[in-house]
């Protein structure tokens, strides 16, 4: 008996499509009729992986020129994760991609990711930062290399209705802290804190956070009670200290009030982690 793929209830095919967990199979369903198309092309949209590669040969590196052409993909993208790599944007692509980013109505986290030693790229992503704020993303993750400037950590200091923020930077300072967490305690759930130069301030600020439920940072192992204190929501805590740090004076011990299902402590000794 004949295969007849076009004959499959479009409520089977989808069942069946969502199961799928490579890109590479949802491509060859797109491929096969229109039913199968319209069943796989949001899930192939719906979480952008872009890095940046200096050294392909010239071609279509990123999505935004297909969404620009194709303006309904974009309400099926959710999630973007974008790695500029060592590359530095010109004008011309960076319109490009705010151009398709402004269409992502539906997106609801951004992951940014610059591997530059220079600031070079803060430009593209303070405009970048501009279009998320209109469209009221819940999660973002930044990781620099070339640390923070004052002047991007200011406007991220204005992003508002954040439920999940991830920062990575081994060379920044982040000033008003504790102004930004006073900001962000209504709605923030999940942070990512991997900042040095911050780690003599835990948890002076973190207290702030009262809704966190996970937290990972970079702290002296004494700060876990304060935290287990501070936060009574803290479900998840991962922790992760150089023994070669200055360890602070405890700060005044109060009864945990958080009820911890997840502890994971690291500790980097020279190179080497355990």
């Amino acid at each position: 008996m004949a295969f007849h793929p076009e004959r499959i209830p479009a409520d089977i095919v989808r069942h069946v499509v969502a199961h799928l967990d490579s890109r590479k199979d949802l491509y060859r369903c797109a491929l096969v009729n229109k039913l199968f198309h319209l069943a796989a092309v949001p899930l192939l949209w719906t979480t952008l992986n872009v890095r940046m590669k200096p050294w392909a040969r010239p071609g279509p590196l990123h999505p935004a020129a297909v969404l620009l052409q194709r303006p309904e993909y974009c309400l099926y993208v959710f999630e973007i994760c974008e790695d500029t790599g060592w590359t530095h944007m010109s004008r011309a692509i960076l319109e490009e991609r705010l151009s398709a980013l402004r269409l992502c109505v539906n997106l609801r986290s951004f992951s940014w990711t610059d591997s530059s030693t220079f600031s070079e790229n803060d430009a593209a992503f303070l405009t970048h930062l501009d279009v998320l704020q209109q469209l009221h993303i819940t999660e973002l993750s930044v990781k620099v290399s070339a640390g923070i400037s004052p002047v991007v950590w200011q406007r991220l200091m204005q992003m508002r209705g954040l439920r999940s923020f991830s920062l990575s930077s081994s060379q920044c300072v982040l000033d008003d802290i504790s102004t930004w967490a006073a900001a962000a305690s209504s709605t923030m759930t999940h942070l990512e804190l991997s900042v040095a130069s911050e780690a003599d301030r835990y948890p002076a600020f973190i207290e702030q956070l009262h809704r966190l439920q996970s937290l990972r940072l970079d702290a002296p192992c004494n700060t876990i009670p304060d935290l287990l204190a501070y936060l009574p929501n803290l479900v998840a805590l991962d922790v992760r200290y150089r023994l070669s740090d200055r360890i602070p004076a405890p700060h005044h011990r109060r009864p945990p009030a958080a009820r911890l299902r997840d502890l994971t402590v690291h500790v980097v000794h020279g190179r080497t982690a355990a």
